[in-house]
């Protein structure tokens, strides 16, 4: 279970989030500061890809990220275990659904011949 995930594909970093989230650190070269495991320095919050090792090739950046994401599996599942050693259980997760229904257009109003 996670609050939130994001998703990043691109050539180069992106500074936003790093510069409009509090307590990730950066290093000289304004790369975020991690772990071998992708922890930066805020709690439950990981790294990976060019923002962390700067640019490298697919096959670098992939390795690398398998890792990372070996340990946020291993993060959240010490903390789900954690938390029902302290009696708390987990809520039953929610659907997420991949379309927001306020986009789904009714076909007949593309097609301007189309009988109703």
């Amino acid at each position: 279970e996670a609050d939130s995930t994001i998703v990043a594909i691109s050539q180069v970093p992106k500074d936003k989030i790093v510069n409009t989230t509090t307590g990730i650190e950066t290093n000289e070269r304004g790369l975020v500061r991690t772990d071998s495991r992708g922890f930066t320095t805020r709690e439950g919050v990981f790294a990976s890809g060019d923002v962390v090792r700067g640019a490298k090739t697919v096959v670098e950046a992939v390795q690398y990220s398998k890792g990372v994401a070996e340990a946020i599996d291993q993060y959240l599942t010490e903390k789900r275990e954690a938390r029902k050693a302290d009696g708390i259980v987990p809520e039953a997760p929610k659907p997420v659904s991949i379309l927001d229904p306020a986009q789904i257009v009714d076909p007949t109003y593309l097609r301007p011949n189309a009988q109703s």
